[in-house]
């Protein structure tokens, strides 16, 4: 399946491992997995969801075990888990429309689940677009529903766990604001234990050396002046020990290089990658 062939990067890692140590306690019951578009965002909170519910393959279970993760004694069910895609809307509209609450959204998490010592996971992915709402109508900017929901998850023993995902700091979308409104979101930041997604060169070579693979040939040799200019190489560092750049067939090491540096500063950093490695054209 899909999941079992996820390369599990030292990001997945790090947000597992914050819901793995006593995930009924309250500490980091708010997080924001945070980075650019195609840093595998989405991808890791995928792989939480299946961590979270106990549904990952044995393999994929003895791998985390090999990283120092074990699973959970008391898994979520799947009903516990909700799932929200957002949009350029009221963040408290939003909410009350998928839960099917009319009265507060807030009173009636806390009422519905937490006082009944029910567990519920919400993950809003795409989080930035009520943020960019929320910049562009201040006045309906659900600035306190965000906050008042951090501090719910913050005192809920572990029954409510908040997880946003977006592409920069809270803050980032509301730059051009005066002081006072920015504070405000400035406070609202400091209440969630941010995740940052910003995999390095390094990793990136990791995550598409598969890709490469199916074109590897076995008879290449990597010319001499090529590996001398590779190896030791001040500018391109520890990387060029990687087995990949030594046998990166079709492609010349230094046009991997290029190709890797290139979409992470002006596209979709890994997604755009995969994009042109799988293309036809």
């Amino acid at each position: 399946s899909f999941i079992d062939n996820i390369i599990i990067t030292n990001q997945i890692v790090q947000t597992i491992k914050v819901f793995s140590y006593d995930p009924d306690s309250d500490e980091n019951n708010a997080v924001s997995i945070v980075g650019p578009y195609g840093s595998g965002k989405s991808t890791t909170a995928l792989f939480l969801y299946y961590y979270l519910t106990n549904s990952l393959s044995v393999n994929v279970k003895k791998e985390l075990n090999r990283k120092g993760i074990s699973q959970l004694s008391n898994p979520f069910n799947k009903n516990d888990i909700k799932v929200i895609v957002g949009q350029k809307t009221s963040l408290d509209k939003s909410l009350k429309q998928a839960f099917k609450f009319r009265n507060n959204f807030t009173n009636s998490i806390n009422d519905k689940f937490i006082k009944k010592g029910k567990r519920l996971v919400l993950i809003i992915d795409e989080f930035g677009k009520y943020l960019e709402y929320a910049s562009q109508d201040p006045e309906n900017g659900d600035v306190y529903v965000l906050q008042e929901l951090a501090e719910l998850a913050s005192r809920s023993n572990g029954l409510f766990k908040l997880i946003t995902i977006r592409h920069q700091a809270i803050t980032g979308y509301f730059s051009v604001f005066r002081d006072s409104y920015l504070n405000e979101w400035r406070k609202i930041q400091g209440r969630f234990f941010d995740i940052v997604h910003s995999n390095t060169i390094e990793d990136t070579l990791t995550l598409i050396a598969p890709n490469l693979d199916r074109f590897s040939n076995d008879n290449y040799v990597l010319p001499k002046k090529t590996k001398e200019r590779l190896i030791n190489n001040p500018a391109v560092g520890n990387i060029s020990n990687l087995s990949l750049l030594k046998n990166s067939y079709p492609f010349h090491p230094f046009s991997v290089l290029i190709l890797v540096s290139a979409y992470k500063r002006f596209a979709q950093n890994e997604r755009s990658v995969f994009t042109f490695l799988n293309t036809t054209e």
